[in-house]
C-alpha cells in the first residue's frame, strides 16, 4: 500500500514549514503452506480405521519506509514527485517485523458398526515467538461417541430415533499477543558527545527465555437425541474450560531499564451449557419448523497476575469481567440531614451507604467506618449475561415464506455511554456546546426535585458513585430479521430462460425491547443501531 501527500505553504498543513511532503509505503505478506495426507482401512465389515497427517507452516512479514521533507522552494511541481528538494532536513523511518507458526498434527478415527466411535489427535505447533526451550508445544486431545440407538435394546424404543453420547477432553494452544521471548533494542534518544548528536540504542523489551505457551484444556459432555423420525432433536452440551499460562506482561521494579517484561501470568476457568432444541411442527403443504438455543457461561479467575494488588473488596476468584458500585441511598434533598460519612453533600448529591471497613488484619467486615472508599463497594453484577437465546420460525405455504428470527440476552450489566456522555457537563457548557434536551428533566435541580439522577454540578468530578446511575441492565430481547418472500415457479412465457423467481422483503433489527436507556445495549458508543430495509429479487436459471 503506497500513500502520498503534498501540502503547499498556502495549505493549513504545509503553512508553517512552507510546504510539506510525505511517503507511506507498507507491505503485508501472508505465506501459507498446508500438506496433509489420509489413510482408511475398513476390516471384516464392522472396525473401520482412518487416519491424517499434517504439516503446515505459516510467514507473516509486515515490512514499510516514510520519509517526510519540507520547506520547498517551488509549488510550481508535486514535491512528493521529488521529495529530496525539500531544503529542512528529511525525516526517513522503515520497519520490518516477521513470525513464524509451524505445526504437525496427526488424527486417528476408529468407528466399531457405526455404533462406537473413538477419535485421537495430537499437535505439536512451534511459534518463533517463544526461547527455544519452549518453542513448541504439544497439544493432545481424544473423543468418544456412543450411538445408543445402535443398540439391540433401543430397537423397540421406536419413538427415539437418535440417541449419541459425547464425551471429548482435549488442548489447544494459543501464542497470539503482541510480544515474545527475546530482548532486542531500538535506536533514538540520541545523545550529544563531543560537540557531536550520536545516535543511541536503548533496551526496548526484556527477554523471558521462562516464556511459553499459553494453554487451554477443555472438557466436554454432550447429549443428541430425536425423537418421531427426527421431527423432534434435542442437543445439550456442557463444558469446562481452563486457559494456564495466559500471555501478557509482568512488571519489573522500577530500577530495571524497561519495568514490564513479557510472561505467563494467570489462570482462568469457564463453565458453561448449551442446549438446542429444533422441531418441526407441520409438514405438508403448509410447513413450519422452529428452533431454540438457550446458553450461559461463567468465566472465573483462578490465579491471578501476581502483579496485581487486589484492593479489599476485591478476591482471587472474582468473575473476569465484574461491575462494581456502591449501595445507593437515593438522592439527598432539601432538608434531608446530610450523612456524617458525607461531609459537605449538598442538595442533589447521591447519597452513598457506609457499609464496611477494614480490621487490622487488612480484611473487610461489614461494619461502618463513618467514609466512603473501597471498602464499601458491592458486586453489582458482571457485563456477562446469565442466559443468552435465540429463537427461529420458518414458514411455507404454496409459495410464500416467511422466517423469523428472535434473540436476547438476561441477567447483565453494562455502563450506559448515552448517560455517560451526560458526565461531561462542564466541558459541555463551558465550550458552548448543548447536551440532549431529552435528559435535562432527568436530573436532579432544585426546580425538578424528583429527578431520576443526581445533579452532576453539586455532585463534583470527584465524588464516589457519580457515575453509577449510567450502570443499567442491559436485558433486552430483539427481533433480527423478518424474512418474507414468494417464488414464481414455471413462469409462462418466461421459463425457458430461467427456472423460478423469487422476490423478499427483509427488515433487520426491526424490533427491539429494552431497559437500557435510549440506545441498543449491544453496542457501545451514543448512537442507537440501524434498522434496515431490503427488497431483493433471487433468478434461478
Amino acid at each position: 500500500k503506497l500513500y502520498i501527500s503534498f501540502c503547499t505553504g498556502r495549505a493549513y498543513q504545509g503553512a508553517q514549514s512552507n510546504g510539506k511532503a510525505l511517503i507511506n509505503h507498507a507491505n503485508r505478506f501472508d505465506k501459507l503452506l498446508n500438506l496433509t495426507v489420509s489413510y482408511k482401512r475398513t476390516i471384516a465389515e464392522k472396525h473401520t480405521l482412518d487416519g491424517l497427517l499434517g504439516y503446515e507452516w505459516q510467514r507473516l512479514t509486515r515490512d514499510g519506509y516514510s520519509m517526510e521533507a519540507s520547506d520547498f522552494s517551488s509549488e510550481a511541481i508535486n514535491n512528493a514527485d521529488d521529495i529530496g528538494t525539500g531544503k529542512a532536513r528529511p525525516s526517513i523511518g522503515s520497519y520490518r517485523s516477521s513470525t513464524d507458526v509451524a505445526s504437525y498434527f496427526g488424527r486417528i478415527n476408529y468407528n466399531y458398526a457405526d455404533r462406537y466411535l473413538l477419535t485421537f489427535t495430537l499437535r505439536a505447533d512451534g511459534s518463533d515467538k517463544f526461547g527455544s526451550n519452549n518453542q513448541w508445544g504439544y497439544f493432545p486431545s481424544g473423543a468418544f461417541a456412543w450411538r445408543i440407538e445402535q443398540e439391540d435394546f433401543m430397537k423397540n424404543l421406536d419413538f427415539i430415533s437418535n440417541a449419541k453420547l459425547r464425551l471429548s477432553v482435549g488442548q489447544t494452544g494459543n501464542s497470539d499477543f503482541s510480544g515474545n521471548a527475546f530482548a532486542y533494542y531500538r535506536t533514538g534518544r540520541d545523545y550529544l558527545f563531543g560537540n557531536q548528536q550520536n545516535t543511541g540504542i536503548y533496551l526496548d523489551q526484556n527477554g523471558n527465555p521462562s516464556l511459553k505457551w499459553e494453554t487451554t484444556t477443555e472438557y466436554n459432555l454432550g447429549l443428541d437425541l430425536g425423537f418421531l423420525k427426527n421431527r423432534i432433536n434435542f442437543g445439550l452440551e456442557l463444558y469446562t474450560k481452563r486457559i494456564s499460562g495466559l500471555l501478557g506482561s509482568s512488571n519489573k521494579p522500577y530500577y530495571f531499564p524497561v519495568n514490564y517484561v513479557a510472561a505467563n501470568i494467570g489462570k482462568t476457568s469457564s463453565r458453561g451449557f448449551e442446549i438446542n432444541l429444533n422441531t418441526v411442527n407441520f409438514q405438508g403443504e403448509f410447513t413450519w419448523t422452529s428452533n431454540l438455543n438457550l446458553s450461559r457461561y461463567v468465566d472465573k479467575w483462578v490465579k491471578r497476575n501476581p502483579d496485581v494488588v487486589l484492593n479489599v473488596h476485591q478476591s482471587t476468584k472474582d468473575p473476569l469481567r465484574p461491575i462494581w458500585g456502591y449501595q445507593l441511598g437515593g438522592i439527598l434533598q432539601p432538608g434531608d440531614e446530610v450523612p456524617a460519612h458525607m461531609p459537605g453533600a449538598k442538595p442533589g448529591a447521591q447519597i452513598i451507604q457506609d457499609i464496611g471497613s477494614v480490621d487490622d488484619n487488612g480484611n473487610r467486615v461489614w461494619i461502618p467506618d463513618g467514609k466512603i472508599g473501597n471498602e464499601d463497594l458491592i458486586m453489582l453484577g458482571t457485563s456477562d449475561p446469565d442466559l443468552i437465546f435465540g429463537f427461529t420460525n420458518s414458514f411455507e405455504y404454496k409459495g410464500f415464506d416467511l422466517n423469523i428470527h428472535v434473540y436476547g440476552s438476561l441477567g447483565w450489566k453494562r455502563h450506559n455511554d448515552y448517560l455517560g456522555s451526560m458526565m461531561d457537563l462542564y466541558s459541555k457548557i463551558d465550550d458552548g456546546r448543548n447536551y440532549p434536551a431529552y435528559d435535562q428533566g432527568k436530573f436532579w435541580s432544585s426546580e425538578n426535585p424528583n429527578g431520576k439522577y443526581p445533579n452532576l454540578f453539586v455532585s463534583g468530578t470527584t465524588a464516589p458513585g457519580r457515575s453509577q446511575f449510567a450502570i443499567e441492565s442491559a436485558d433486552f430481547l430483539k427481533v433480527r430479521n423478518i424474512t418474507l418472500g414468494y417464488t414464481f415457479n414455471n413462469i409462462k412465457g418466461v421459463d425457458k430462460y430461467f427456472k423460478n423467481l423469487r422476490v423478499y422483503v427483509d427488515g433487520g433489527n426491526p424490533f427491539t425491547w429494552t431497559k437500557f436507556s435510549k440506545i441498543d445495549p449491544e453496542y457501545t458508543g451514543t448512537y442507537p443501531s440501524a434498522t434496515t430495509y431490503t427488497f431483493g429479487l433471487n433468478v434461478k436459471f
